[in-house]
């Protein structure tokens, strides 16, 4: 994905002291969310294809995926306080992102798919929903992944774990996502599209569609990433943070 992003003017609060340390709290910089939105859409657009191509498609309620559930989705302003901290310089400690993602990890495919044991209430198309999920977060060059460029590399990634612990995937969970990466094989997945991140923001928020997904499901991502983006430029993000401080 392309991480260029049109330079601040002198009238962007990102260049003002909102974001930097105060008593208590790190808050995200506009151009920060603006990209974790970015990505967040992205991302979504990604699994949504696989899962389909795969036929393993989440529950109506899940979908999209990763902003449709009310309260933990990541464009809710708990997560967008802190996951954002991802792409500060100099890099922050993890424990200032932690919380979004714990937050996050409440939402119905975490709850399902993470854990040492196998969830006796998820099905097994809700593990494998979970395997797609770090597939694509895995190859989608987020800030704290290293960078792969084969379906090797994105193997050797998954099995050493999630930071900042990197403990060690369990059996079931290695089992899954081996079955998730012979899949994608025979179906000839292919490379992530590029996405530009200036034409996103120069366009408010606009992704397109660029996976082929079906309308209904496009159509919902492009309008909560609008959203989102229009959260940020109005302020309503920051405004939310204020009431709780």
């Amino acid at each position: 994905m392309d991480e260029e992003e049109p330079a601040a003017s002198e009238n962007d609060d990102t260049q003002t002291e909102m974001g930097l340390l105060t008593p208590k709290l790190i808050l995200p910089y506009d151009r920060e969310m603006r990209r974790w939105i970015f990505e967040v859409g992205v991302h979504s657009m990604d699994f949504e294809n696989i899962s389909r191509s795969l036929d393993v498609q989440a529950r109506p309620s899940e979908i999209p995926h990763d902003i449709a559930e009310p309260e933990y989705n990541k464009f809710h302003p708990n997560v967008v306080r802190y996951l954002p901290l991802q792409y500060r310089c100099p890099k922050l400690d993890f424990k200032y992102i932690q919380p979004g993602i714990d937050e996050h990890r409440k939402s119905l495919h975490h709850v399902l798919g993470n854990g040492d044991g196998i969830n006796p209430d998820a099905s097994y198309k809700d593990r494998i929903r979970n395997e797609i999920d770090s597939f694509s977060a895995i190859r989608s060059h987020r800030k704290y992944i290293d960078q792969v460029s084969n379906l090797e590399e994105i193997r050797k990634v998954f099995l050493r774990g999630r930071p900042p612990e990197y403990k060690p995937q369990p059996k079931h969970k290695i089992e899954a996502f081996d079955y998730v990466l012979e899949k994608i094989k025979q179906i000839g997945l292919g490379e992530m599209p590029k996405f530009g991140l200036r034409d996103f923001i120069q366009q408010d928020g606009f992704l397109p569609n660029a996976f082929g997904l079906p309308n209904s499901i496009y159509e919902e991502i492009v309008k909560r990433t609008r959203r989102a983006f229009e959260m940020i430029r109005s302020g309503e993000y920051r405004a939310i943070w204020e009431r709780e401080n």
